[in-house]
């Protein structure tokens, strides 16, 4: 707070002089108590919100750890949350999913939140939205898949980065798609007004922007430098639950946490390597703060003790090997069928190859002993 101090000389006789002193004191504290009154009003309360990923839990069951989270999460005491997609597992196991089963899942997630007693804002992922019935349950209950939130002098951007289906598309959907168009003018529209908020933050669910040569570097992010954002955040579970890179002043997070307890995880990481990688690292949520010119990002783990994820007995059972295992092993190391099907091909022409030449070299043969 800048201070605003006088000095005035006293008159060195007379009382005209002392009456002065005491009018410019009396000025100098009027102007003072305006310049301070006029900075408080100018001053925000700090802003702190939580941003979770990855919540949901597998069929018919809540993610394991959500318990704990609630219990984390309240400690922090944040004034909002934001959850960044896969916020439930959507029936994803039926051809079709049910709408009454998909509700049933929605309602109980927003009992857990309701929990915190805190408003939550968040972006859809591919468990959340899937197909016609999925996208019109999560628009009737949250609105708009792509929103802009302000919060004091901080200004929320949640994108979508789901496939969404379009209006008369009955078929089953899944995956993600760039930002097009339509998200890129909310962007720009909403990055414009730079007087009206100090601090932008934006989300989404996907990992568009893990790969270096992503079309997000090209499209999304010029727009975002220089323009207050922050940070960008991201809950996908997958190929790391927790990663950050900073690019032209542009923090991007990931933080998500895992669905299976260790009983479940041990299975999947015994046969697949990337399995095995993710289950030996911490889950964890986001807490942010924002004070000022000041913001923060603290990574806050979940499970350290309360999960066998972390002992020496989980990491012995979840390699060892096995008969299964080697075969899946091999398949990593081959790949995609497209690409077995082309080394099937080279051996099938390295054979042809070899029978032609093993065939040529009998006929020269036979035409010597003739």
């Amino acid at each position: 707070m800048n201070v605003l101090r006088c000095r005035l000389s006293s008159p060195s006789r007379g009382d005209r002089g002392r009456a002065l002193l005491r009018v410019g004191k009396t000025v100098c504290l009027i102007a003072w108590l305006i310049a301070a009154v006029a900075v408080e009003a100018r001053a925000e309360p700090p802003v702190t919100f939580a941003v979770l990923g990855h919540l949901r839990g597998d069929a018919g069951r809540p993610n394991y750890l959500m318990g704990e989270l609630l219990e984390e999460v309240r400690v922090v005491k944040p004034d909002f949350v934001v959850l960044t997609g896969d916020m439930i597992y959507g029936d994803t196991h039926a051809d079709t999913p049910i709408a009454k089963s998909v509700e049933a899942e929605w309602d109980a997630l927003d009992a857990w939140l309701a929990e915190l007693a805190v408003p939550s804002y968040r972006v859809p992922g591919s468990h959340d939205v899937h197909d016609p019935t999925t996208r019109d349950i999560y628009v009737n209950r949250y609105g708009d898949l792509v929103r802009a939130v302000t919060v004091g002098r901080v200004r929320l951007l949640l994108l979508n980065s789901t496939d969404v289906p379009q209006e008369g598309d009955t078929g089953q959907w899944g995956g993600h798609r760039d930002i097009g168009a339509g998200q890129i003018e909310f962007i720009k529209r909403h990055l414009a007004d730079a007087e009206s908020y100090d601090h932008a933050f934006v989300f989404l669910h996907h990992l568009l922007w893990w790969k270096s040569g992503a079309a997000w570097w090209k499209t999304v992010h010029p727009l975002l430098v220089d323009r207050k954002v922050r940070a960008v955040f991201s809950g996908e579970y997958g190929p790391m639950k927790f990663s950050h890179v900073n690019r032209d002043g542009v923090d991007y997070f990931q933080g998500s946490i895992e669905s299976a307890p260790a009983e479940d995880a041990v299975v999947h990481a015994r046969h697949r390597l990337p399995s095995r990688m993710l289950s030996l690292q911490f889950d964890n949520f986001l807490y942010v703060t924002v004070d000022g010119a000041d913001w923060k990002v603290h990574v806050e783990t979940l499970g350290e003790t309360s999960s066998r994820k972390f002992t020496p007995q989980f990491w012995h059972e979840s390699n060892q090997s096995t008969a299964s295992s080697q075969w899946i092993r091999l398949w990593e190391i081959v790949g995609r069928p497209k690409r077995l099907g082309a080394a099937a091909v080279m051996l099938l022409m390295i054979f042809a190859l070899g029978y032609l030449m093993s065939a040529w070299r009998g006929r020269r043969a036979a035409a010597r002993c003739k």
